[in-house]
C-alpha cells in the first residue's frame, strides 16, 4: 500500500494536520486523516459522530470503529489523546489485498519448498 500526502483540511471545527491517500494496484484503498492537538482531536471526533453516529469502542479511552457495508472507519488516539488518526478503508479492497498477499506468500512458500 502506498500513501501519498496531498492536502490540508478543516472538518467541522477541527483544523487537521493532513490527509493521506492509500492505493493498492492503482485503486484507492484507504484515506487517513490526522490531528495534532487535543482540541483538534476532540473537534474532529465530534464531527465524525455528528456525521456517522456513535461508534463501537472497546472502552472510554480506546480505539473506536464505525463499520458499514463497504467502508470501515477506525479512530485512534495517540499521545494520551493529544493526536488522533481516522482511517477510512474500503472493505472490498482490503479483502482483495489480503487475498493477493496470501497468494503471493503461498507461491513463495512453494518456491522455497522446491529447494528442499
Amino acid at each position: 500500500m502506498v500513501f501519498k500526502e496531498i492536502d490540508r483540511l478543516v472538518i467541522g471545527e477541527a483544523s487537521l494536520s493532513g490527509i493521506s491517500y492509500g492505493f493498492y494496484n492503482d485503486k484507492l484503498i484507504a484515506v487517513a486523516i490526522g490531528t495534532k492537538t487535543k482540541t483538534e482531536s476532540n473537534a474532529f471526533y465530534r464531527a465524525i459522530v455528528q456525521t456517522y453516529g456513535f461508534p463501537v469502542c472497546q472502552g472510554p479511552d480506546s480505539d473506536c470503529e464505525w463499520k458499514g457495508n463497504l467502508v470501515v472507519l477506525s479512530y485512534k488516539k495517540h499521545g494520551g489523546g493529544a493526536r488522533a488518526t481516522a482511517l477510512f478503508q474500503s472493505i472490498p479492497m482490503v479483502l482483495k489485498k489480503r487475498e493477493d498477499d496470501l497468494k503471493k506468500e503461498q507461491k513463495e512458500a512453494q518456491a522455497i519448498a522446491k529447494d528442499f
